[in-house]
């Protein structure tokens, strides 16, 4: 997602909105309208060839129940050693944290599940 050797941004997010739209199982109908905005409106933004106002942007991640900053990571630039890497670092850092653990825990199982 480089054009000239600059991060498209747009690309980026849209590529995150329409990946986190789809995690939540909103049809990009349904998506469209619990963020006040038209169909056509957000294909444009999940293509990167739009990009939604501030006020769509907090509607986005309400809705998505997001942490505003996934939305414009650049899954692309990180390695999946790397990824492994700094998930098995966050756990180990938790170890004393039962409760966090746990919920960690059960989210994993509950993704190994599907």
């Amino acid at each position: 997602m480089m054009k000239n050797n600059k991060v498209d941004i747009k690309n980026i997010f849209g590529a995150r909105v329409k990946e986190a739209r789809k995690n939540k199982g909103f049809s990009q109908e349904k998506f469209a309208e619990m963020i006040g905005i038209g169909t056509s409106t957000l294909s444009k933004i999940e293509c990167g060839k739009s990009y939604p106002t501030p006020e769509t942007i907090d509607k986005i991640i309400l809705n998505l129940e997001i942490e505003p900053y996934l939305l414009f990571m650049n899954y692309d630039e990180i390695s999946l050693e790397k990824a492994h890497q700094a998930i098995l670092n966050k756990i180990d850092k938790l170890k004393n944290n039962q409760k966090l653990l746990k919920t960690i825990y059960d989210f994993i199982m509950f993704l190994d599940a599907k």
